[in-house]
């Protein structure tokens, strides 16, 4: 089953950006349901709800993500300042 699920997500994942990703946990559980509902009801399963609790990429990419979002902080920051004077 574990092989199913991680097929499932890395299919619907590779067409987001890692922002869509954070957004559409709701559409990844929903391909996840309905490709395991499809695939073990031959088997006698019934898959109710398939619950995705984190989205966690690999830790050079979250470094990266934070980057971005300081840097966009910074410069809005900077912005603020400069209308302030």
């Amino acid at each position: 089953m574990k092989s199913y699920v991680f097929d499932t997500v890395r299919s619907t994942v590779s067409t987001m950006t890692l922002d869509e990703i954070y957004e559409s946990k709701d559409a990844i559980s929903i391909a996840v349901k309905f490709h395991l509902r499809e695939a073990f009801h031959v088997y006698g399963y019934s898959i109710h709800q398939a619950l995705l609790t984190n989205v966690k990429p690999a830790q050079h990419v979250q470094d990266a993500m934070n980057e971005i979002n300081t840097e966009r902080r910074l410069r809005f920051a900077a912005v603020e300042t400069a209308e302030g004077l």
